[in-house]
């Protein structure tokens, strides 16, 4: 008996997520992504965009990917690490796939932590920077505040070790 009425349960919860699946998505975007000489970009990440809402997803080992949505023009775009970021729009009315060839490019901005830590030269205010900066918060803080100007950040790095900081001389 109780198994019965978890299956019957279980049913009850599955139409409704089917419905959505089927009825949500009646179109898909699909396509490969390559690098200038041609080989596949494992593991970029394309992006649909319609108005407000986005869905996301990554290549596959052979650059390939494929987005169910429901009919309608996205804005497309492509991001991959050491690579420029791509876009176009895609009408899924309209046959054919929404490829993008890559360009590699290097930013500084995309760079990890992991990246930068060799960079940082092994003098006594580098050796601070790196072991004040890795006890708080990753490279992540960096990303979020591109765009700052010298002076903005001249007045921005003093205060981020709080007191670890020899005084200034």
């Amino acid at each position: 008996m109780k198994a019965s009425m978890r299956n019957v349960l279980c049913c009850l919860l599955a139409v409704p997520l089917l419905a959505v699946s089927l009825f949500g998505a009646d179109a898909s975007l699909r396509g490969v992504v390559t690098d200038t000489s041609g080989k596949p970009v494992r593991g970029a990440i394309v992006k649909a965009t319609l108005g407000p809402k986005s869905v996301s997803r990554f290549t596959q080992a052979d650059g390939r990917y494929e987005i169910a949505v429901a009919a309608g023009i996205y804005q497309m775009s492509v991001d991959a690490y050491g690579y420029g970021v791509k876009f176009q729009t895609k009408d899924t009315a309209q046959p054919g796939d929404a490829n993008f060839t890559l360009t590699p490019k290097w930013d500084a901005t995309r760079l990890t932590g992991a990246d930068m830590t060799p960079l940082v030269p092994d003098d006594a205010p580098g050796k601070l920077l790196k072991s004040a900066c890795i006890e708080c918060h990753d490279f992540s803080v960096v990303i979020r505040r591109r765009g700052m100007t010298s002076a903005e950040w001249q007045s921005f790095l003093p205060d981020m070790p709080a007191g670890k900081r020899p005084p200034r001389s």
